[in-house]
């Protein structure tokens, strides 16, 4: 068992929030109001007595994989583990008020069905699964008010695609949220799942073949495939391009990259009409950036940054690493797009437990499992614990350049691209110091915070981290 860890969780209509707390002899529950100031706080009157936590040894490990908040309570959910097979999947209710813990086992998961992505936000919390035979992913509902819900939905496999099973071509999708500015090192990837209120889109990108779109309505299950082609530029150079898909509002935003050219086309994501090109060539005029093409190597705290100054030169540069495009809306409602390639630097060493998270091998669902083991062979976005914010994330190299795009017109516009905020998350974290524990960093309220315990003051600190816009 680790020796101090903390879990988070966020109510998103009362804005508080329940920080867990917890050592190898007690657990703690702080319920936080909107400003991080403390409402209450509770413990089980003998330590780890009827929490998630009581039956823990150096076998039996809990794994927090998020969870959802409603009408006061909190509901936790947690992986647990024993040896290296699963041993279910477990759902801890928080009630402050009563100042009370209970525990059931969560989803009740048919054994032929393998895990994609765990995820949660806006009050739902979801886990979803392939069932490779029937050809369908099912959705495991968690509601704020604790209930569950299961829906089974069809989804078709292009016959061009060289992955015949349904796990093997959704893969393990990186989740974006419509609440967060998103880090390149997880738009890299060619399977994504984006999350906002009442909505789930899947985009799965395969070389230059069409862009898988599912999208599903998390309220009534209502869901509807596309397929968008980008024939129309690639029919020249087919095989030899790659796209790389972002869905932001009722758009698709497509890198279509190769040995010549950069281009960002724009589609609607649901009648796959193509709305705009925007072309980055050997002509390109440098003032078209928002932010000045770089090629920058991270190290922890040292950062090593060259400028670009020829569109030539970027186009070779992009071509080398593993591309990826994202986007967000400013304060000033201007789409900031990101454009870039992103690769991590191996280390021997690391720190805080990654947001999304591979679960290894040995964990996935064998005949001995349990029926909820086929939720551990997959990824989970977990609240409190963003990706960008990880030991790991810190050391990279990355060729890369912003665009400012009126999002209406869907034009170009002149300005230069605000702070990122991910950026600036990125620099706090490389100052805090290797001796703290149980490292959290979540968003309330518009705000950033940084939690972690000092061992030697025994305490649990809640800073404000100063963003600039």
């Amino acid at each position: 068992m680790k020796d101090y860890d903390s879990y988070y969780l966020n109510d998103p209509v009362s804005q508080n929030s329940m920080l867990v707390l917890k050592d190898n002899k007690k657990v703690e529950y702080l319920l936080l109001d909107k400003d991080m100031k403390l409402v209450s706080k509770f413990s089980p009157a003998n330590g780890l007595s009827n929490t998630i936590f009581d039956k823990l040894t150096t076998r039996i490990q809990a794994e927090y994989i998020g969870g959802t908040a409603g009408d006061g309570k909190f509901y936790f959910a947690y992986a647990i583990i024993e040896g290296t097979k699963p041993a279910g999947i477990f759902l801890e209710t928080v009630d402050p008020v009563g100042k009370t813990v209970s525990n059931k086992e969560l989803f009740d998961i048919p054994k032929d069905e393998k895990g994609i992505v765990i995820f949660g936000g806006y009050g739902i919390f979801f886990g979803i699964t392939a069932n490779n035979d029937d050809g369908e992913i099912v959705l495991y509902k968690l509601n704020s008010s604790g209930k569950t819900s299961t829906k089974a939905i069809k989804v078709n496999i292009p016959a061009s695609s060289k992955r015949k099973k349904l796990s093997d071509y959704l893969g393990q999708p990186k989740v974006f949220t419509a609440d967060e500015e998103p880090g390149l090192e997880s738009a890299t990837e060619k399977e994504k799942l984006f999350y906002s209120p009442n909505n789930i889109s899947i985009v799965v990108n395969n070389s230059d073949d069409p862009t898988h779109i599912l999208k599903i309505n998390t309220e009534t299950f209502a869901s509807e495939e596309k397929f968008v082609d980008h024939s129309a530029l690639t029919k020249d150079e087919k095989g030899k391009s790659y796209v790389n898909s972002y869905s932001f509002g009722d758009n698709l935003y497509s890198l279509v990259l190769n040995k010549k050219n950069i281009r960002i086309a724009i589609y609607n994501s649901s009648t796959g009409d193509l709305l705009k090109i925007h072309e980055i060539n050997e002509n390109t005029n440098m003032a078209t950036f928002a932010q000045m093409p770089i090629v920058e190597e991270r190290r922890g705290k040292r950062t090593d940054e060259k400028s670009i100054d020829d569109p030539k030169k970027l186009i070779r540069s992009l071509d080398k690493g593993s591309e990826a495009i994202m986007m967000y809306m400013d304060k000033k409602n201007r789409l900031v797009i990101s454009i870039g390639t992103y690769d991590m630097i191996p280390i021997s060493t690391g720190g805080s437990s990654p947001s999304y998270q591979n679960v290894p091998s040995t964990y996935a669902l064998n005949s001995s499992s349990t029926r909820a083991g086929a939720l551990y062979n997959t990824t989970y976005y977990t609240p409190g614990k963003p990706s960008y914010t990880t030991y790991n994330a810190n050391y990279y190299k990355s060729t890369n350049f912003k665009l400012l795009l009126d999002p209406t017109t869907l034009n170009l516009v002149k300005g230069a691209a605000p702070n990122s905020v991910v950026d600036q998350i990125k620099d706090y974290m490389s100052t805090i110091s290797k001796k703290a524990e149980a490292k959290n960093q979540f968003s309330v309220n518009d705000k950033e915070y940084f939690g972690y315990y000092d061992k030697e003051m025994k305490t649990y600190f809640i800073e404000e981290i100063i963003i600039r816009k």
